[in-house]
């Protein structure tokens, strides 16, 4: 009995560190999403490609604390930063068109008529621009989602209305976007619809999947990398005089709840899909 209380009398750096575990590792798990979090947000800004025209989507990224979890649960997100300067929620790239007859539509009121059964149509995949004594456009906010649908809805169906259009003394270019988007609006980047555009190839943009390739990252080296870096792993769990464990995690510079972290799900679902 006198050799137990000796023991436990040379070692309260020991006894310290068992009374802090808890503690530590409630932080230590704290830490590890916010670096599950922060490597995806690392290696997807890495493979976005440089320049101005994804400059919204790559500055715009950031890491977010997801809270209302569960007790003892940590969440953190990778988001678009709407407040970003260089993030403007309002493009033409995220609108849907719907083409109204005008007062004089004149001689191509039939292929007017055809824009107006067409609706919604999108900046993209409207075949010409009607002026504005033949038509009205009336636009309405949607979802980069709802956009690239019907953008690849007309683009299917381009074969059909180019012909009746030509009929109508109306010529489709072979290329798609013909009607070019007023350069004041051209300007404005769109994060949301440039990740989907980049990550599957969408809209005549090559596929650069950036998230497919960090999501299969982080599940072979990222988890097990934290494991095996003594920082986030050995130290706080041997060393007493270790305190990094007290600042983790970082703060973040805003944060969501649960329910705006679930209407990320349609596109992990996908991205998990293809990402093999």
């Amino acid at each position: 009995m006198k050799v137990q209380v000796k023991q436990l009398s040379g070692s309260r750096e020991g006894l310290k560190l068992i009374r802090q575990w808890p503690q530590r590792l409630e932080k230590m798990q704290a830490q590890y999403a916010y670096l599950g979090a922060k490597y995806m947000h690392d290696q997807v800004t890495q493979r976005i490609p440089k320049g101005t025209a994804y400059r919204g989507y790559r500055q715009g990224l950031e890491v977010v604390k997801v809270k209302g979890t569960s007790k003892g649960e940590y969440s953190y997100a990778v988001q678009i930063d709407k407040t970003n300067r260089h993030v403007k929620e309002m493009s033409p790239h995220r609108q849907l068109i719907w083409v109204k007859q005008g007062s004089r539509m004149g001689r191509r009121a039939d292929a007017i008529e055809l824009l107006v059964k067409g609706s919604p149509w999108t900046f993209e995949s409207l075949p010409f621009k009607p002026k504005r004594s033949e038509a009205r456009l009336v636009t309405h906010k949607a979802t980069a989602e709802e956009v690239m649908r019907v953008t690849r809805k007309k683009q299917r169906e381009r074969q059909r209305y180019a012909p009746k259009l030509a009929h109508h003394g109306v010529r489709v270019p072979g290329r798609a976007n013909s009607f070019r988007v007023p350069n004041k609006m051209a300007k404005l980047p769109d994060a949301a619809l440039d990740a989907l555009k980049l990550e599957f190839g969408l809209g005549g943009v090559q596929a650069n999947p950036a998230w497919r390739v960090g999501f299969r990252g982080l599940k072979k080296k990222g988890f097990s990398g934290f494991l095996k870096d003594k920082r986030f792993f050995g130290n706080p769990l041997t060393k007493s005089s270790y305190n990094q464990w007290k600042k983790w995690p970082p703060p973040t510079k805003h944060k969501i709840s649960v329910g705006q972290a679930k209407a990320f799900k349609g596109f992990q679902d996908k991205v998990a899909l293809r990402g093999g």
